[in-house]
Parts: C-alpha cells; structure tokens; sequence
C-alpha cells in the first residue's frame, strides 16, 4: 500500500455494506491483519470508527468487496498521516475526554439493526 494514492475519506459517502456483496475471500487471513490493525488504530484515530466497526461486522465471511474498503481506510491513512490524538503522559491524570455517537436506527438492510 506504500505506493497507493491517497483517499479523502475513509469510505465513499452513504456505503451500506451486506453479506451479499462481491465474492468470498479465499484466504482471509490478510482482512483479518488490517482490520485488527486498524481496529487498534481507532484509539488515536477516532474518525475511522464507524468505517472499521462496518468492516468489523463482516469477520465472519469477508468477501472482495470489504478487503477493497479496508485498502480505502487504509488509503485515508496515507492522506492523513499528520492527524490524530496525542495523549501527553502529564495531561493523562487529568484528562476529561468527552465523546458523542450518532445512531443509525435500523440502517442495517440485511437485517434491520441499528448502528
């Protein structure tokens, strides 16, 4: 991926993702690497969440298409190497983190479960 071109965004805007698309991977041991990669990137780089939670849910039976998002997460990584958080050691004692999280009631349209 060191010669990819960067990505704007982690996914394109309003991307559903379903059991259903593209072809079940052969050997899914590479999906597994990079979203368990990116999965821990989440702790200093929040904005990727909701792409790796989406990509998190197809563990089970990744196909082509899921492996193509990821490489995309992973292309916004290149775009954006310069962001992310910093926890100072100092600050860590009296660090007040406060978070917000937009639902997606029934956005599933597999199973209709919310996000």
């Amino acid at each position: 991926m060191l010669g990819a071109k960067p990505a704007p965004s982690p996914f394109p805007t309003g991307t559903q993702l379903s059991h259903l698309d593209g072809d079940s991977l052969f050997d899914p041991c590479e999906y597994y690497n990079v979203v368990g990669a990116l999965l821990y990137c989440t702790l200093t780089r929040p904005e990727i969440s909701s792409s790796v939670n989406q990509l998190c849910q197809h563990m089970q039976d990744p196909t082509t298409t899921h492996q193509t998002l990821a490489k995309g997460v992973l292309r916004y990584f290149k775009a954006t190497l310069d962001h992310g958080l910093i926890y100072p050691a100092a600050l860590l004692s009296s660090l007040h983190l406060q978070a917000f999280c937009n639902l997606d009631w029934a956005g599933n349209l597999v199973d209709r479960r919310s996000t």
